[in-house]
């Protein structure tokens, strides 16, 4: 019983993390929406991330944007896509957007400071609550 409690508290948390989104995702489909606009799209630069040399750089296009809720001007930013090694490609992940462009903005009418650019349940996050069943049944089976 004992070998099971570690393959348990992975499940558990994999599953709650995905129980969580799934929650957060959802909420999102009755925000109201916002006129936003882009400010820019940076390249943030990151090196010795956890489980890589300190000499590994990598690099991922930041979206900074502002927007009008209830004529308060709110700034929000988000990491688009993944990291990856070169700044080239960080880049061309982060061309779909220019600066001065007009975007949609959902906002929480009760926390404007809450956000985000895509509204509704993203069942992608499913999947993590799959994964985190799959290793609680192992534990079980341990």
């Amino acid at each position: 019983m004992i070998n099971g409690i570690v393959p348990a508290i992975v499940g558990i948390v994999i599953a709650g993390a995905g129980i969580a989104l799934l929650f957060k995702s959802r909420a999102t489909s009755h925000w109201r929406l916002a006129a936003g606009t882009v400010v820019e799209v940076a390249i943030e630069t990151r090196s010795g991330d956890i489980g890589s040399s300190p000499n590994t750089v990598l690099y991922s296009p930041k979206l900074h944007y502002k927007y009008v809720f209830n004529g308060v001007i709110h700034r929000g930013s988000r990491i688009l896509g993944e990291k990856v090694s070169s700044r080239a490609s960080a880049a061309a992940s982060g061309r779909q957007y220019i600066a001065g462009q007009s975007i949609d903005v959902f906002v929480d009418e009760r926390r404007p400071h809450r956000h985000a650019l895509e509204r509704g349940m993203k069942h992608q996050y499913w999947l993590l609550v799959v994964i985190g069943v799959f290793w609680i049944g192992l534990a079980l089976q341990l």
